[in-house]
């Protein structure tokens, strides 16, 4: 027997909630098999068993949060509930059935093949009286590989996700692929309705056109409750800013460089494997950061500095229900390509729900990026134990003057906060001066 607990998947984790029991009592399981969905203060996981067996037991109810190292369920052997329907817990029935002497269980055996009136039930009504509500949401088919968030998204809004063909690892179904599925024009499967042919059915096509649709968008108000991933996040950021004392520096950057450089690469790049502003922007930071050691550092109590031995730099990528900076490590040690590669990877699995815990923990520094909206400065807080962290904004095209010529620019403005305990503004213009000399001169970033 074994006890499923509620795992620490993070430092700052102290509970998790179960969002969805994907095994229930009855099941039988395999050690490593993913048996509920669980939210951390991080992101949303899989569970898998610590065991082989069967799933005897279910404390924990869906919805419900629980301290970490709560025993949410437990596994036991695989005989402990054999003949127990699945998503049932054992009743009393089977046990008598196995202590009834053998001339009774003969007897049943006998009555059991007299019995195909079954048959005669099936076409009753009640039957076909509970197909439509299955219509409205339809169930994840069984054997189809898909992310616990691409799975709720399609539940949510009536996809089958056997009409989706997965783009994920080994053809496993991700957020991206469910979300561009109903933004090309798919559909929930077909209703009973939708599939008779006749007439009604197209008279009934044509009535939608005929109610007008309001112009002005409504709001409704109400109350929304924060999930862990937001918690965590609001508590970390309250206390960044009410222990680190931050200051903020900004320089803008002459881009131009690094755009044809950019171009350049992806010209022999395959579709799908395009190097961002962004990876140029980390990989430029890492090289830096060498030659900035207090910069790529940790303020830990007890008044001292850590001095990290390796640059891991952290990537914020923004979620519909957090925000998770996934970690890029040795980024010194790594070429444009392969952070790019790396980044990408990462960036995608964020999304789709697949990231490990250890994958977005140890960063020495963080990149956030907003130019991809059209934001061209902004200020971002430090993420604790981090000495900084970079804002970036948009390339935008500038007039700016050069040898007393106005010419056009694409100028990209950059904002450090810095924790004061550890750097001052010195120190920290200097990593700013020698970054915009990196990005005004990315060659140096391919040798």
């Amino acid at each position: 027997m074994a006890d499923v607990i509620m795992p620490k998947m993070s430092d700052a984790m102290e509970e998790g909630k179960v969002i969805k029991w994907i095994k229930q009592p009855g099941d039988t399981v395999e050690k490593g098999e993913p048996i509920a969905e669980i939210e951390t203060d991080k992101a949303n996981v899989e569970l898998e068993a610590p065991d082989s067996g069967t799933l005897t037991q279910i404390t924990t109810q869906e919805g419900d949060s629980v301290p970490i190292g709560t025993t949410i369920a437990v596994i036991g052997p695989a005989e402990e509930m054999a003949g127990v329907k699945k998503g049932a817990v054992a009743e009393a029935p089977p046990k008598e059935e196995k202590t009834a002497p053998p001339e009774v269980e003969e007897e049943k055996k006998e009555e059991a093949p007299p019995k195909p009136p079954v048959a005669e039930e099936r076409p009753a009504p009640p039957r076909e009286e509970r197909i439509p509500p299955a219509i409205e949401a339809p169930p994840p088919p069984e054997g189809i590989m898909a992310s616990p968030l691409a799975r709720k998204i399609a539940r949510d809004a009536g996809v089958d996700l056997r009409q989706i063909k997965g783009t994920g690892p080994a053809g496993r179904i991700v957020e991206a692929d469910v979300r561009k599925f109903i933004e090309t024009g798919g559909k929930p499967r077909p209703t009973e309705m939708e599939e008779r042919p006749a007439s009604p059915p197209r008279e009934e096509r044509e009535a939608p056109p005929a109610p007008a649709r309001p112009t002005l968008p409504t709001l409704t108000g109400g109350e929304i409750t924060l999930n862990n991933i937001w918690q965590t996040v609001g508590r970390r950021m309250t206390e960044s800013k009410q222990q680190a004392p931050h200051f903020y520096v900004t320089l803008e950057v002459d881009m131009d460089e690094a755009i044809r450089m950019r171009e350049m690469l992806n010209s022999v790049r395959p579709e799908g494997k395009q190097i961002s502003i962004n990876d140029i922007v980390v990989k430029a930071c890492a090289a830096v950061l060498v030659k900035h050691p207090t910069i790529n550092a940790s303020y830990i109590e007890g008044n001292k500095i850590r001095i990290h031995d390796s640059v891991n730099i952290g990537i914020a990528v923004a979620l519909p229900d957090g925000l998770i900076s996934p970690v890029v490590r040795n980024c010194e040690s790594k070429s444009l390509t392969a952070i790019s590669d790396e980044a990408r990877d990462l960036i995608q699995r964020t999304r789709s729900g697949e990231i490990r815990p250890e994958e977005y923990s140890g960063a020495t520094f963080t990149v956030t990026n907003l130019g991809m909206y059209g934001v061209d400065e902004f200020s971002a807080i430090i993420v604790p134990p981090q000495a900084a962290i970079l804002a970036v904004g948009a390339a935008i095209p500038q007039p700016t003057v050069v040898d007393g010529k106005v010419e056009i620019k694409n100028r990209m403005k950059m904002t450090v906060s810095a924790d004061h305990r550890v750097v001052d503004g010195a120190r920290v213009a200097e990593f700013m001066r020698d970054l915009k000399r990196t990005l005004e001169q990315p060659i140096t970033l391919l040798e």
